[in-house]
């Protein structure tokens, strides 16, 4: 079956500094990822280059833990990870850019190699992780911009 790749463009309206911020912490995450359960970090700090975390999701009836290593670091601008769960491994590289103040684009993509893993060889099972990769993203959407909204009418309200 070879490599299947996915990639998807997303816009948030939101400043690069708040996107960022809750992009890159699990317990924002928690907030915003309906299929996100819990974590443990196994080792280093979460995010930084090196960090394993096991990450606990559920989706309907089935609970899995994935584990995740953060591959690549650049601040505001790249956040590379593999998780891996009974074997199958998967990369996940996200780019992110500023658009004026406060505009974000992130660039979203998968990749992983389909060959001699069963349950990765039936397509229902890519369209769900399209599906999981989309609904996420629009939790991230939706939640980072009413932050951004509730951050920025703070500072407004008691400016330094």
């Amino acid at each position: 079956m070879g490599i299947w790749t996915y990639s998807k463009e997303y816009v948030i309206e939101a400043p690069i500094a708040i996107a960022w911020k809750h992009f890159i912490d699990l317990d924002s995450t928690l907030e915003w990822e309906e299929y996100m359960t819990g974590y443990t970090a196994v080792s280093g700090e979460p995010g930084t280059v090196g960090s394993v975390v096991d990450i606990d999701y559920t989706i309907g009836k089935q609970s899995l833990t994935c584990r995740m290593t953060t591959t690549e670091r650049r601040e505001f601008e790249r956040l590379a990870q593999t998780a891996e769960t009974d074997g199958q491994i998967v990369s996940s590289v996200t780019d992110v850019e500023a658009f004026g103040f406060d505009v974000t684009k992130l660039r979203c993509t998968l990749e992983t190699d389909l060959s001699d893993v069963s349950f990765w060889k039936r397509p229902a099972q890519k369209i769900a992780a399209k599906v999981m990769l989309q609904n996420s993203m629009t939790g991230f959407i939706e939640y980072v911009e009413a932050m951004a909204l509730k951050e920025m009418s703070g500072a407004l309200e008691n400016p330094v």
